[in-house]
């Protein structure tokens, strides 16, 4: 009883101090929501406009490829022979007309030589036939003849006495056989010479020189036939080029026409790629071809038009097209190109209606179908108001945005921080 009575003043003093603090907080609330009510308004927020630009009168489409050689030629010698000499290393590189490999040609050498000396010999006779021979050359046709004169007596007496002895059965056949071969050789020699010495004095026959002169012509063609022969035992480089297969080695016997290595043009290299309809019928509007490879980013190599086709390809519904690199242009050693390399080749095309306009991607926002932009409306002195201009978003390129709306060429847009901005935002301009 006496502990209850002697807790009141402990309990009073409680509650008075709980008491002084409520009406401390209710205080502090109080002061606080005067100070949030007079707070001063932030400060508008600081934008930079940019002009609308329309895009550049071309258009840049791109298409994955690949590269390949942009020509491959297996080499081969036209003629058959034993190869003495060759440089046939894989990897090897050769300047055009530079010599490969050789052929043994000793017998394409020999060939030349000794139609040479029939060439001469049939020029002289058709001179001779033409001009007729030389005094010297007619006496000693004279005295021959003359001899042969001589011996035609003989051997025709020969033949008339063994003649009269065969018929008288004196003589036997077999030795009137061997006069009468005798008398034969020699009036056949006697009357060669006759020939011969009649032409020496007179000329030969119309006929007979234009039968010289075509065996002439003959033996000219044979001659030049001959001497390619031997030109043909060197294979030369077709082209700048490198070996890049080998079929045969050194001294080995190789037949014409048989493949001897694999050689690639290293002076050019081609990319392939596949375009889809829409682009193949607008080829009159291609401008410019441009080539990277994913080996090499940020490497553009010009190009040119090599070749397209006007048929699908099998199995695609596609059109081939090649691109070609000039490498002697703009090749680098340090970043060479080989065939298999992947590729993006782009396509600068002339636009077919007028250039949409360009904004920087930060001066964006909303998503798909409602994308839109900033524009600025003046509102008090110095400040501005934002107001939302919806756009058409065609594509992105880079940094940039290619854009369809209401707005103008030359028209101002905020160009960044659109997304951090709302309707009727008082801003203040850069």
């Amino acid at each position: 009883m006496f502990s209850k009575i002697n807790s009141i003043p402990h309990l009073r003093t409680i509650a008075t101090v709980l008491l002084v603090a409520v009406l401390a907080g209710l205080v502090i609330l109080r002061v606080l929501g005067h100070r949030k009510a007079v707070a001063p308004s932030p400060t508008p927020p600081l934008v930079r406009l940019t002009e609308l630009a329309p895009a550049t009168e071309l258009e840049t489409k791109s298409f994955p490829g690949v590269s390949k050689e942009s020509q491959i030629a297996k080499l081969s010698f036209r003629i058959p022979g034993k190869m003495i000499e060759t440089n046939i290393l894989i990897g090897a590189r050769f300047p055009k007309d530079e010599i490969i490999a050789r052929l043994d040609p000793r017998d394409y050498v020999l060939a030349v030589e000794r139609l040479e000396s029939e060439l001469l010999s049939a020029q002289a006779s058709l001179t001779a036939m033409v001009v007729g021979a030389r005094p010297e050359d007619i006496a000693s046709l004279e005295a021959k003849l003359k001899a042969a004169d001589s011996a035609f007596l003989t051997a025709r007496t020969n033949l008339k006495r063994f003649t009269a002895l065969l018929a008288d059965q004196v003589a036997a056949q077999s030795q009137y056989d061997l006069v009468k071969t005798q008398y034969d050789t020699v009036k056949g020699e006697r009357e060669t010479l006759q020939n011969e010495l009649k032409k020496a004095k007179t000329g030969s026959r119309k006929e007979d020189i234009e039968s010289a002169a075509a065996k002439i012509e003959a033996l000219k063609a044979s001659l030049d036939t001959a001497k390619n022969a031997v030109n043909d035992t060197l294979l030369k480089a077709p082209f700048d080029g490198m070996i890049v297969e080998k079929y045969v080695e050194d001294h080995e016997v190789v037949g014409a026409g048989s493949p001897i290595l694999s050689f690639v043009d290293v002076s050019k290299i081609d990319i392939a790629v596949s375009l889809p309809e829409e682009i193949i019928v607008r080829m009159s509007d291609i401008r410019d071809y441009r080539v990277e490879f994913e080996s090499y980013p940020g490497k553009v190599f010009p190009a040119t038009l090599k070749e397209i086709g006007q048929a699908i390809q099998f199995g695609r519904q596609s059109y081939p097209l090649q691109v070609r690199i000039d490498l002697a242009k703009y090749g680098d050693e340090k970043q060479p190109l080989f065939p298999g390399m992947t590729a993006m080749v782009f396509l600068d095309l002339a636009r077919p209606t007028a250039p949409p306009l360009t904004v920087p991607l930060a001066a964006l926002f909303g998503e798909k179908d409602n994308t839109a932009v900033w524009t600025v409306a003046q509102s008090d002195g110095n400040t501005f108001k934002v107001v939302r201009k919806p756009v058409h978003l065609l594509r992105i390129v880079g940094t940039a945005a290619e854009i369809e709306c209401d707005l103008k060429s030359a028209e101002k847009i905020v160009a960044a921080g659109a997304r951090s901005l709302h309707e009727g935002q008082t801003v203040v301009l850069e």
